[in-house]
């Protein structure tokens, strides 16, 4: 690339450098600082497997509920470079970092180049987000696959070309090879286009036989993962974790996608000015003509405005709202960090209400408020303890254990969190006995009794072993530690 050429482009995209910096610094600033948590320790454990073996665990481990996508990423990264707390959420920040570009790329071509920029700066300095980009899980990957999948159908609008056809199809089967989720947001584009098909008879420069074949072949690379799809619902429907969603949990999901009631109350102010500030294209014969050629349609894009924002609304309700309505008459599927893809589309919905403000400096002020307030968010964060602290805890047993001690876990799944960080060999782990509160069989030795902390559990525990055991107790953040010797 020439002298000039570079100049060029870091004139026409400085903004969106700074902001990629912006959001690069907190995903990986302290990486490592806090411990794994039993689902990275199942990531990582998972991903030292074959891919037959993978696959396996996937098939046959009952508390799994996750496609084998993101662990055969990992299995790529953690054999070669380790798996310390840095280095296994390294493709985490990676592609959460990644998502800053793609988000800007969809806003852009959505509406304008102002809208990418906010988006970009929304999602840099989201908290929420760089949370998950510190944490050894698939759903910054689901991010990076969802954007991708999102702009290509986009671009398809404008023109069917093989280039974009076959990234929409493997953007959009990643995407649930990596999470059941990913399913909901099949469904949120096929509402699209399928409302779009009827009324026009074409998506943009994408007809009904074009539509229709991208959606066969996505299903032909999807078969495999329905049976994964199969056997999840399967396990789901044996008894699952979440517990059954309330109607309140939805408005919590928006604050926690905001980071703050502050940031709530703005983005849904500026989501309401992008629906009233709605420009539309005088009737509907002109709404009409806005899906037929390219010289007639309103900007890039083969939709217009009314039915972008119809989209944006699908893909941020769909994902909630259908899953919301699942727990209800089955078994609960509903969590918040599964919604993550939600909270994209109301970046993008906030973003284009900032964007439509003609004036750089209400603009201007309005990014202010957003980097201040994520600002407290990012900093609260660093400064709270957010995981198990199972580094901790298994630091001061292997510092004090005599050869021959015992640790016993409690639930009996957080053994693969034991086992990451136990580096001693003459330190056995073993499951809660059915004996409890008795440890008969164990051994002369310490018996180092780690279980979730609570309350209740802690003063049962304590009542149960006190009369046969002197307990030495330790707490840590969700963790209790009862160090037990006979008396």
């Amino acid at each position: 690339m020439k002298k000039g050429s570079v100049l060029g482009f870091l004139k026409d995209n400085y903004l969106i450098i700074l902001i990629f910096i912006v959001g690069v610094i907190p995903r990986f600033y302290d990486l490592g600082g806090e411990s794994v948590w039993y689902d990275e320790a199942v990531s990582i454990t998972v991903s030292k497997l074959g891919f037959a073996d993978i696959i396996k665990w996937v098939f046959d481990n009952p508390a799994e509920t996750n496609p084998p996508f993101y662990y055969m990423i990992l299995s790529f990264w953690v054999p070669v470079f380790g798996d310390s707390e840095f280095i296994a959420r390294v493709p985490s920040a990676v592609l959460g970092s990644l998502s800053i570009f793609a988000v800007y790329a969809v806003g852009k071509l959505l509406y304008n180049k102002k809208t990418g920029l906010v988006a970009a700066l929304i999602l840099a300095t989201s908290v929420f987000h760089i949370r998950y980009a510190q944490e050894a899980r698939g759903y910054t990957l689901m991010v990076c696959l969802m954007l991708v999948s999102y702009y290509c159908l986009l671009q398809l609008t404008i023109k069917n070309r093989t280039m974009y056809a076959a990234a929409y199809v493997a953007s959009t089967a990643l995407l649930v090879y990596t999470h059941y989720y990913g399913v909901m947001i099949i469904l949120a584009q096929n509402i699209f286009c399928l409302t779009l098909l009827i009324k026009y008879k074409k998506i943009g420069e994408l007809g009904i036989g074009g539509w229709f074949k991208l959606q066969v072949i996505t299903a032909l690379f999807l078969l495999p993962c329905f049976v994964f799809l199969a056997v999840i619902a399967l396990k789901i429907q044996k008894g699952f974790w979440i517990s059954e969603p309330t109607s309140e949990d939805i408005w919590q999901y928006f604050t926690i996608y905001s980071g703050s009631i502050y940031l709530l109350i703005l983005f849904l102010a500026f989501s309401l000015y992008s629906v009233i500030g709605l420009r539309k294209v005088k009737d509907s014969k002109r709404a009409k003509k806005s899906l037929g050629p390219a010289s007639e349609r309103p900007g890039a894009l083969g939709i217009s405005q009314g039915w972008r924002l119809y989209m944006l609304l699908l893909w941020m309700l769909v994902p909630v709202v259908v899953p919301f309505l699942i727990s209800l008459v089955s078994s609960p599927i509903l969590i918040f960090r599964y919604t993550i893809g939600a909270s994209l589309a109301f970046y993008l919905l906030a973003s284009n209400g900032i964007g439509n403000m003609n004036n750089r400096w209400p603009i201007l002020a309005a990014a202010g408020l957003i980097v201040l307030f994520s600002y407290f968010n990012i900093s609260a964060y660093y400064k709270t303890v957010g995981k198990h602290q199972w580094r901790e805890v298994m630091s001061h047993i292997e510092s004090n254990a005599r050869s021959g001690d015992v640790i016993v876990v409690s639930p009996i799944y957080e053994r693969i969190t034991a086992a990451y960080y136990n580096r001693r060999k003459d330190i056995k782990i073993v499951p809660l006995v059915k004996t409890f509160p008795s440890f008969e069989g164990l051994g002369d030795g310490n018996i180092w009794f780690v279980f979730h902390a609570h309350p209740e559990s802690r003063k049962n525990t304590r009542e149960g072993l006190g009369q046969k055991y002197t307990i030495n107790e330790m707490s840590y953040y969700k963790l209790d530690l009862f160090q037990l010797r006979e008396k």
